[in-house]
This record gives structure tokens, C-alpha cells and sequence, in this order.
């Protein structure tokens, strides 16, 4: 029989403050337009107590002086209003449909060590 003042219980985590973006007034935006389809940009976001930070990002909205962007903080999905002369665009890198290194001749690799 279990001793009763020997009592297990799940431990007390603080909840961590998660950042958050600032963002620009809602009368600053303009007339924006939504993009077909999410953008990769640079983009310079002000984080209170962090400063500024310039994160690759992803525009979905748009007008002449301001950039709707969303971006990902602690695996939270977070969107903010940004001056559009923070935001510069940037080029994915392309997936390589062969996941296999090549730059090793055939046979060569950790999975065909000690094969004879």
C-alpha cells in the first residue's frame, strides 16, 4: 500500500508571456488588397522589450505604405502591419526531389558502412 504523504503531482511551469508583434493603426494601413498567395519577404517587426527584428516572413496583404505579415513565434501563427519600407522580397530555395547526398560517389555513405 502506497504511503499517503508520498504523493506524486505534475510540476508548476510559469506560463511564459508570449512576444508579440507591434503592429501599425489600423488608419495607417491604406487601402490594401489581398495577394493570391503568401509571399516570402524580409520584414523588420518591433518587439516590445526585444527591439527590432528583421525575420524572413510572409506577406498576404498589401497597399502602398503598409504590408500585412505573418509570421511564427514559439509555433504561434501571429500577424502584424508593417511600413512597406521594412519589407524587401526574398527567394525560397528550391527542395531537392533526391534527398541522397551527392556529392559522395555511389556506394559511399554512412548507410553502406561495413557492407561487404
Amino acid at each position: 500500500m502506497a504511503d499517503p504523504k508520498y504523493t506524486w503531482s505534475p510540476p508548476e511551469h510559469p506560463e511564459r508571456t508570449l512576444a508579440v508583434p507591434d503592429t501599425l493603426p489600423e488608419d495607417a494601413w491604406g487601402d490594401h488588397v489581398k495577394l493570391p498567395e503568401p509571399t516570402p519577404v524580409w520584414a523588420t517587426l518591433h518587439y516590445p522589450g526585444l527591439g527590432d527584428l528583421r525575420l524572413p516572413v510572409f506577406a498576404i496583404r498589401r497597399s502602398d505604405v503598409a504590408v500585412l505579415v505573418q509570421t511564427g513565434w514559439q509555433g504561434v501563427r501571429q500577424e502584424a502591419w508593417v511600413p512597406r519600407d521594412g519589407v524587401t522580397v526574398r527567394q525560397l530555395k528550391a527542395r531537392q526531389s533526391d534527398r541522397r547526398r551527392t556529392d559522395l560517389p555511389a556506394g559511399e555513405g554512412h548507410r553502406e558502412r561495413g557492407r561487404t
